[in-house]
């Protein structure tokens, strides 16, 4: 997870300002904005309520609270989201359901194996298919 101030560098750069020209338009220093870019202070209310209203970000973002960078810069291509991989998925499971969850993909590779021809294992194909069957009901 990435931190305040590196998304704070974030925000800055996809505006496409030098640390000088955000400074400028935030009414603060280019020294401070440093800091906050690199975790060495945090900013009071009112900076971060600029940071939010002069980047155009939310500051559920900027807390770390959000993914979402918040609404694109006028000039900016729009950001097209990636969906969270299965990996992702599995990831934020407690580790009793990401056994199930393996289980579950193990499964369904012997059950896609069966139904091309070349099963792992050493069942007739109807008895192998009922058997999975009867696995996912209980699952």
């Amino acid at each position: 997870m990435s931190t305040f101030g590196e998304r704070l560098k974030q925000a800055r750069e996809r505006m496409g300002w030098s640390q000088k020209e955000a400074s400028a338009r935030l009414h603060i220093t280019d020294k401070s904005l440093s800091r906050y870019e690199t975790d060495t202070t945090f900013p009071n209310y009112e900076t971060l309520s600029s940071f939010v209203t002069v980047y155009d970000v939310s500051s559920d973002f900027l807390l770390g609270l959000s993914p979402v960078l918040g609404h694109a810069p006028k000039n900016a291509a729009p950001e097209t989201p990636t969906p969270p991989s299965v990996h992702d998925k599995i990831e934020d499971l407690s580790p009793e359901d990401r056994k199930k969850a393996e289980e579950y993909i193990d499964m369904l590779r012997t059950l896609s194996e069966v139904k091309n021809g070349s099963p792992a294992i050493d069942l007739p194909k109807e008895s192998l298919i009922r058997e999975l069957r009867r696995f996912w009901i209980f699952w």
